[in-house]
């Protein structure tokens, strides 16, 4: 699997900023192999620093297709993540279901 997530951040208030994301994807198992892409956006609220800069805690909604030669699947998660860091580096502790 080789992934290359991508992910854009806007602040709308010192506290609070929104996210975007795209994830291309090429799969290979055994002798199939296939393409994807995942999409997502979530929330940020801003603990310390101003935003996009500081201690956060915030939700992610993630979408993914991928499609084989054979098949196709969808997946879909949501997660609550508790992180710090600056724009270009943050630490995440995703917490949540998939399914």
């Amino acid at each position: 699997m080789f992934l290359v997530p991508m992910e854009m951040e806007f602040a709308l208030a010192p506290s609070f900023s929104v996210t975007t994301s795209a994830t291309p994807m090429f799969l290979s198992v055994g002798y199939t192999s296939g393409v994807g892409l995942g999409l997502g956006g979530g929330l940020r609220g801003y603990f310390s620093g101003n935003a996009p800069d500081g201690f956060w805690l915030g939700a992610e909604l993630q979408a993914a297709l991928v499609a084989t030669g054979y098949s196709g699947a969808i997946g879909v998660d949501l997660q609550p993540k508790l992180a710090a860091g600056k724009p270009s580096f943050s630490f995440q502790v995703p917490i949540g279901y998939a399914w």
